[in-house]
């Protein structure tokens, strides 16, 4: 019999505090993945602060900040034609490198 369990969450904010929560479960460090907040050129700067984008959390949006342990399970949100993954396949994080996260398919296979 397989378990599965689910959180809904109206508001990105609630699931963040869920997500610090159950991470404060598993040993080991934190280590936090930043979007990339460079302009390519002059021509696209705004009167608005980096900081001001980066502190939005808006429906649909990820957060600015990716906070990962090993050990702890994530939820795929998007596809990975390559790899044959699709949005829900459940992971659990094996690995955290600067610019790589590997991780292990904890549900269903890979078709």
């Amino acid at each position: 019999m397989v378990v599965q369990l689910v959180i809904l969450a109206l508001i990105n904010e609630s699931l963040g505090q869920i997500n610090e929560k159950n991470m404060s479960y598993t040993k080991g460090g934190i280590t936090e993945y930043l979007s990339v907040d460079t302009l390519m050129s002059n021509k696209q700067v705004t009167s608005y602060p980096v900081e001001f984008f980066n502190s939005l959390e808006l429906s649909g949006v990820p957060s600015d900040k990716l906070r990962l342990k090993v050990g702890v399970p994530v939820l795929l949100i998007h596809n990975f034609d390559v790899l044959r993954l699709r949005i829900g396949t459940q992971l659990q994080i094996t690995h955290l490198c600067p610019n790589i996260v590997r991780a292990t398919v904890m549900t269903g296979t890979v078709r």
